[in-house]
């Protein structure tokens, strides 16, 4: 990095925003619902482990989603909570389901003018059953997130904006059709390891969807590779 951005970075604290999207929906009541919240209240300590080793800031939009779109903790689209300050509430499920919706509804929060000038690249996490759902529009409403992203337009002040390339990642609770996740789920290359940790031979290329009790060792590998990446 450059001697300036060295100086900038020694100022401001380095952002990663991660993006929640969490099916509440009628299929997920009874025990896919209970799942959720275990895993989101199970995972904040081991995040906020590697948020501290990697001296990072986590920013939380959480948003969860039925038919309607239900912002928490006071986070939006356009802003975020940081981590410490935010408090997981157990969360109930009913009503239809809109993915496609909740995808769409990110979109404000990825505008690279909104960022920081310190900022990792977001990481977008689904957590859902994937049933009753239609997954060619979520191939439509991911398709359209991606071209989105690597476009730009005219902002307000004539600025150009353009929209910040993420990770996609997806979590299926018990029994969950994978279909609509895979559609979802950008690729990455994916370690195995063994019961200390460690890695065991080289990476796989694959899609990013993971049984939901996988969810906070899983974002935690992305957070310190993009961490990585972003030091490099």
């Amino acid at each position: 990095m450059s001697e300036f951005m060295d100086r900038l970075f020694a100022i401001e604290e380095v952002e990663l925003h991660l993006f929640f999207l969490i099916d509440c929906s009628q299929s997920m009541t009874g025990a896919p619902i209970r799942a959720v919240n275990e895993a989101m209240a199970d995972m904040l300590p081991e995040l906020r482990e590697v948020a501290d080793a990697e001296e990072i800031v986590l920013m939380f939009h959480v948003l969860a989603y039925d038919r309607l779109m239900h912002w928490l903790g006071g986070s939006t689209a356009e802003r975020g909570v940081p981590m410490d300050q935010f408090q997981w509430h157990e969360i109930s499920a009913g009503g239809g389901k809109n993915t496609a919706g909740a995808i769409r509804a990110i979109l404000p929060g990825l505008s690279r003018r909104k960022l920081r000038h310190t900022y990792i690249n977001p990481i977008m996490i689904l957590i859902t059953d994937g049933k009753n759902d239609s997954a060619e529009n979520i191939s439509q409403a991911t398709l359209s997130l991606v071209e989105r992203m690597i476009s730009e337009f005219p902002g307000p002040y004539h600025e150009t904006d353009s929209w910040v390339n993420t990770a996609r990642i997806a979590f299926g609770v018990e029994g969950y059709n994978p279909q609509p996740l895979e559609v979802f789920a950008s690729s990455g290359r994916i370690y195995e390891m063994d019961e200390l940790g460690f890695a065991i031979g080289d990476p796989e290329l694959q899609k990013l969807v993971f049984p939901l009790d996988q969810a906070a060792c899983r974002i935690a590998d992305v957070l310190r590779v993009a961490t990585k990446l972003f030091y490099s």
